[in-house]
């Protein structure tokens, strides 16, 4: 059986550090909606604030508020092959 051993251990590791990566991201999110910034959370985590926000960010369209990765026009690849 192929999960036996040492990679049943490796498996477990996986789990937990994609565990322990949920988490932070759900920590980050909910420090950002507390009002902390990008420097803050990237002190903290030893890194940049720009490192940070690339990691853990998700743009926001300044002129409505709404995050910009949930903003995917229906012609979209229409109007960017017409360009």
């Amino acid at each position: 059986m192929p999960h036996e051993g040492p990679l049943t251990a490796v498996e477990e590791a996986l789990r937990k550090v994609r565990v322990a990566e949920a988490a932070l991201r759900e920590a980050v999110d909910t420090a950002r909606a507390a009002g902390h910034t990008w420097q803050e959370i990237g002190d903290l985590l030893g890194t940049s604030r720009q490192a940070a926000f690339q990691r853990f960010g998700r743009p926001v369209d300044p002129t409505t508020g709404r995050s910009m990765t949930e903003l995917k026009p229906p012609d979209v690849i229409h109007r960017a092959e017409g360009s």
